[in-house]
């Protein structure tokens, strides 16, 4: 939940901020927007529309009220639209109000996650609140740009512009409001960076600030329940959720209300208790039937997977499952998309910061030109020595931006490369099969042989025309012709290998796609006994002990026969080569919720830095033995996406081990009646 808590910050920035020294009628009517949204929004409209047209601050503040109305009740679109044509009618004198509608602009930008317009809106209301220096609103838009610099992972950069922002805050003494939301900003960002205890730290000290109000305050306990409960400080979390969820109902706030169900139901399925956990997750999916809130919904569906699991009900857990990598996908897709930007955005932010450093100077100019008029002793020398001061001043921040710009610049470079290999990882726990990896290899397995053929037909092309120009030039004799004849069938004989080890191969790419086949009962002992006919010769010195394998289990026998062939034939072509007393054990297990078959050898074993390798495809050690690493792969595949399990290589001391995980709903008790025989080869 971490990750989504710089989405609510934006409901905060302006409310506090509009209601000092604001008309009593309009601190109502905003009091009344956080307990009745939707209430408040018909009563506002009926103000709108009963105000005179050049009544200009009052239209302002039903504006902006409108605009917070619409956030809480989740309706982006219809704000956004509200704030442009608001926009085209602000008289120009009217500045503040011109930078305040360009902020709410970026805000209703980044709660549809759409940084590129947010930005460009933020910058637009930064431009002007730098030209007529409008300190409150440049305190606003900084810490708005901390939370666009922080979608993408900038944190140090996040919190150097709070920093910003703070001493903005400081210095010119601005509202309490704008303390406050920079404050809280500085407590996401600690969750956001896991520092889950420090944050703590910080939000407690914050409930006992003064100038905190009930938003800010529900605020702090929302975040304090979710980094309690990453702690799985369970208790502390339950106080902290009830207490913010008790003021989000109050304020009909649908966004922040499916937030705290959410963190009820994560704290109820970490404790076990799956009816309130299921109860918790039916309430956020009515608000999600009402309200488009796509971050909670993606959290919900990963959420209702594990409630599924948690209640054995496996169909329904895959479904889930599948729902949320699809939600999954098309976020991945709008971060990459994200990141694409991310170098615009990185200037964005290196040019805010010169600006601001701009800005500090003049205000430093400004204070001494003061004081020179009221200090009418200071000579002329001593105004150059100042002005010389001042330039050797700027020079030195000038070459520290530059420094600063290269070290975010390398940390931009890692940021990028971090997303690189988190793209990977994903890539190898999703079945580490993707269409990349496997044309990748298949190109490499292919490059060899076909090199062999080309080598082999140009000395076969080289021998044709000396043989020809022999005969042409009656130059050939019978010790010529038999020599060629011999190199020609050689090479002939050496590209009808090669082509047959690219057929194999073929062969084997097909196997990897694995396809639905019927499922009939099967007794185990059965499939291994034919897979030990199959192998006899090779098994002549091999003893294979099994045990617990007298079950029988409905599934498709003839994959399951293919695991076997390929376990067996990875023993025999990989560890068993050296061993003088060459073993093979098979055991199964029963656990709770799965059948666990221990397939295990006493050969070679395999190296530390392979094993994370072993099941990508075409990923061998015996490459130079004509192998092409696909067998445990394909054992990998029909494990995962045939029977719906899972495998695992152990860390065994020696030898060879690997445990085969099986839904428990494959076990039978009926008789086995299939004929277990297969014509499948297992892969090299």
């Amino acid at each position: 939940m971490r990750k989504h808590v710089h989405l609510l910050l934006f409901t905060l920035l302006w409310p506090g901020l509009l209601l000092a020294a604001e008309p009593d009628w309009y601190t109502e009517l905003m009091q009344q927007s956080k307990a009745e949204p939707g209430a408040a929004y018909n009563n506002t409209m009926e103000l709108l529309a009963q105000t005179d047209a050049l009544d200009w601050q009052r239209r302002y503040h039903l504006t902006n009220a409108l605009a917070y109305q619409l956030l809480i009740l989740s309706n982006s679109s219809q704000g956004e639209a509200l704030i442009k044509e608001w926009l085209q009618q602000v008289p120009p004198e009217r500045t503040e109000w011109q930078i305040r509608s360009y902020e709410l602009l970026a805000i209703f930008a980044f709660r549809r996650n759409e940084l590129v317009p947010a930005q460009q809106h933020l910058e637009q209301a930064y431009q002007l609140a730098l030209q007529h220096q409008h300190h409150e609103r440049i305190a606003s838009i900084t810490t708005n740009s901390a939370l666009l610099v922080r979608s993408i992972g900038l944190y140090d950069e996040a919190s150097q512009l709070l920093q910003q922002a703070e001493q903005l805050a400081n210095r010119y003494s601005l509202s309490a409001a704008t303390r406050a939301i920079i404050r809280n900003n500085q407590s996401s960002l600690l969750v956001a960076m896991e520092h889950y205890e420090t944050a703590i730290a910080h939000l407690e000290e914050s409930l006992q600030l003064a100038f905190f109000q009930a938003d800010d305050i529900a605020f702090v306990q929302r975040t304090l329940a979710s980094s309690y409960l990453a702690l799985q400080q369970y208790e502390a979390a339950s106080h902290y959720a009830s207490l913010a969820l008790d003021y989000y109902l109050q304020r009909d706030d649908p966004y922040s209300i499916s937030q705290m169900y959410l963190v009820q139901a994560q704290q109820a399925l970490a404790l076990g208790a799956l009816d309130s956990a299921e109860q918790k997750l039916a309430q956020v999916s009515q608000l999600l039937a009402k309200h488009s809130l796509p971050e909670n919904e993606l959290q919900a569906v990963l959420l209702q997977s594990q409630l599924y699991q948690a209640q054995q009900n496996y169909p329904a857990a895959l479904e889930a499952l599948q729902q949320y990598q699809r939600l999954y996908s098309q976020k991945q897709n709008e971060q990459s998309r994200r990141h694409v930007v991310g170098l615009r955005d990185q200037l964005y932010f290196q040019q805010q910061q010169q600006a601001i450093a701009e800005l500090e100077t003049q205000l430093l100019l400004s204070e001494l030109t003061a004081r020179h008029q009221h200090r009418q002793n200071i000579t002329i020398i001593s105004a150059l020595a100042l002005g010389s001061l001042l330039l050797i001043y700027f020079f030195r921040r000038q070459q520290q931006k530059r420094i600063q710009a290269e070290h975010l610049t390398r940390k931009l470079h890692q940021s990028l490369q971090q997303l690189q290999q988190a793209q990977q990882q994903l890539i190898e726990s999703e079945k580490m099969a993707s269409l990349g990896t496997l044309v990748s290899g298949l190109a490499h397995e292919m490059n060899t042989p076909l090199g062999i053929l080309t080598t082999a037909l140009s000395l076969l092309d080289e021998q044709v025309t000396v043989f020809s120009a022999s005969a042409r030039n009656k130059q050939l004799t019978q010790q010529k012709f038999q020599s060629f004849c011999e190199k020609s069938a050689t090479t002939l004989k050496l590209c009808q290998q090669t082509l047959q080890r690219c057929s194999n191969l073929v062969q084997n790419i097909k196997q990897l796609a694995i396809r639905p086949e019927q499922d009939y009962d099967v007794s185990l002992s059965a499939l291994i006994a034919s897979v030990r006919t199959l192998l006899s010769e090779q098994l002549r010195r091999v003893q294979v002990l099994e045990e617990g394998t007298e079950l029988t289990l409905h599934c498709s026998g003839q994959q399951l026969q293919m695991v076997l062939l390929e376990l067996f034939q990875n023993s025999l072509q990989h560890g068993l080569t050296q061993e003088e007393k060459p073993q093979i054990r098979l055991a199964l297990e029963q656990q709770t919720d799965h059948l666990v078959l221990r397939y295990s050898d006493n050969g070679c074993g395999i190296e530390e830095t392979e094993r994370q390798h072993v099941f990508e495809p075409f990923y061998t050690t015996a490459r130079g033995a004509g192998r092409t690493g696909l067998g445990l792969n394909l054992v990998y595949n029909l494990m995962t996406q045939a029977f719906g399990g899972s495998v695992e290589l152990t860390a065994c001391q020696t030898g060879f081990e690997l445990l085969l995980y099986f839904p428990k709903a494959l076990l039978t008790h009926a008789p086995a009646a299939a004929n277990c025989s297969s014509t499948k080869q297992p892969m090299e």
